[in-house]
């Protein structure tokens, strides 16, 4: 008997594999259908699609890990913690100082707007936030 898993790039489907895999299930293949909804929204922050451990992430998804889904990025700490391999080259502790920077300083780009009037006002941008 063999077994196969339909699904989609819905966050559902994907969450039931992982689950599947996370319990040693018996799982012999994945067989992924684009139902035309879910491709786009997996790259709205996405370059490609791969595992949230794969260590061919680019910084641009490694960063949305460490800042929208915690859970993984501490799976990513435990990860490291038993293995030298860094991750692009740095290890995930290094690269989680070099996010928190950048976070850092995005909260603190200051903007400048000018009124009809005349009158000028400095604000702080706010954080851009977007769902993965």
């Amino acid at each position: 008997m063999r077994y196969v898993a339909n699904c989609s790039f819905g966050e559902d489907s994907l969450s039931m594999v992982l689950r599947v895999l996370e319990e040693g299930r018996p799982l012999d293949e994945v067989v992924f259908y684009n139902t035309g909804m879910e491709v786009d929204s997996i790259y709205r922050n996405r370059d490609r699609a791969s595992c949230w451990c794969c260590r061919n992430r680019n910084l641009k998804e490694l960063k949305m890990i460490y800042r929208y889904l915690p859970e993984y990025w501490q799976r990513l700490r435990g990860i490291q913690s038993r293995i030298p391999e860094p991750m692009k080259g740095k290890s995930v502790f290094e690269l989680e100082e070099r996010f928190e920077r950048e976070i850092r300083a995005e909260k603190s780009v200051k903007t400048k707007e000018v009124r009809k009037d005349g009158t000028k006002t400095v604000r702080s941008q706010p954080e851009r936030r977007s769902i993965l």
